[in-house]
């Protein structure tokens, strides 16, 4: 290819980008950054001396009229290159020249989405200048084939990155996805340990229910609700947030005459107490059947929260077959407050025993 030479237009935009950016470079190294050079140069070991330093202001505006109409004509890595070797051929500044050539090369094959072209150190041992030289001569096909061909090592290296980047990301995705599905594996173990002893529980207590109230049939009345079971989302938020939406259990009914006694159980979360002194940590989860009582008419409170001490049950931890229970012990006295007890290991049926025991004693039914 054949390169023009310029010699006059006017300034155009890409001439202020040349100055801003020598001025950005050579700031804190010379006085005249960002202006042409006021005197005459010569380049060591080049075939021609510069132009005079009173031609470099219209070479200058030469050089960026005819790049607008080379910029319509030609591809932007041949632009990029004709552009290089007319800034370093005309040598505008003092100092800098070289960096100036290689940032506007750049400059240009950047607004055309292409990488820049990063001159090796291999070129630096003669082939930048021979390509020069041969530019200088009016063929720049040498000069423009290494611009190509550091533009495409540099987006060789950029697709390393790139794919090195992506790849990273996706063992990220893909790890991360690996603990997530392994935290929701262990999650749901413990949730399947959770819903078979709170089934079990709930299945005892509607059997036992039943049986009872067709037992006293004219004299008690005793109602079984069915609610629903926890869900494993649930689970996850009460073990996460401590509470859940929507978690009543069942609830049991009990009326004598005009006397009522309404209990729910509920799913909620253990929360750690003074009294607990069981080791907590082999609980299998910190989702926990609790029991309220009716109060007033729909108005349920915690039996934590009121003063009870005939009914004893205050909380059940489902561990599979088997179950945790925390209950008030009403004979031992600690700084005059009731004391809370665990029992260990126990079963449904002890545990729907123990409670309608003490609720029928409570209504006055039994002893």
């Amino acid at each position: 290819m054949r390169w023009k030479t310029c010699y006059q237009g006017k300034k155009g935009s890409i001439e202020q980008v040349a100055r801003h950016l020598h001025r950005i470079v050579l700031e804190e190294l010379s006085p005249n950054a960002g202006k042409y050079r006021q005197g005459d140069v010569a380049i060591a070991g080049a075939p021609f001396s510069p132009p005079s330093a009173v031609d470099v202001p219209p070479l200058m505006h030469a050089l960026f009229k005819i790049l607008a109409e080379f910029e319509k004509e030609n591809h932007p890595v041949v632009v990029a290159s004709w552009l290089h070797w007319a800034l370093a051929r005309i040598h505008p500044f003092e100092d800098g020249n070289g960096r100036i050539a290689r940032l506007l090369q750049d400059y240009i094959l950047l607004k055309a989405r292409y990488v820049p072209s990063t001159l090796q150190p291999e070129d630096r041992e003669g082939v930048y200048y021979e390509s020069l030289a041969e530019a200088d001569k009016g063929n720049g096909r040498s000069f423009a084939e290494m611009i190509t061909r550091n533009a495409l090592k540099t987006a060789d290296l950029y697709l390393a990155i790139i794919r090195e980047q992506k790849e990273r990301d996706q063992w990220m995705r893909n790890i991360t996805q690996m603990a997530k599905e392994r935290v929701k594996q262990s999650d749901y173990r413990r949730f399947l340990v959770v819903q078979r002893g709170s089934n079990l529980l709930k299945n005892e207590f509607a059997l036992v229910s039943r049986s009872l109230a067709d037992e006293m049939r004219g004299f008690v009345q005793i109602k079984f609700r069915d609610f629903k079971s926890l869900d494993f989302e649930q689970f996850q938020q009460i073990e996460r947030e401590g509470k859940a939406k929507r978690t009543w259990f069942f609830g049991i009914e009990i009326r004598v005459g005009e006397s009522r006694l309404r209990y729910i159980f509920w799913f909620g979360s253990h929360r750690q107490r003074p009294d607990d002194i069981v080791d907590i940590s082999r609980f299998p989860s910190k989702v926990a059947i609790l029991v309220s009582v009716e109060e007033e008419e729909d108005n349920y409170r915690l039996l934590d929260t009121v003063e009870e001490d005939q009914v004893t049950l205050r909380e059940i931890i489902p561990a599979g077959a088997s179950f945790w229970r925390r209950r008030l012990n009403p004979v031992a006295k600690k700084k005059e407050k009731m004391e809370m007890e665990w029992d260990v290991d126990i079963t449904a049926g002890r545990i729907v025993r123990d409670f309608y025991s003490e609720v029928l004693r409570k209504i006055g039914v039994v002893g």
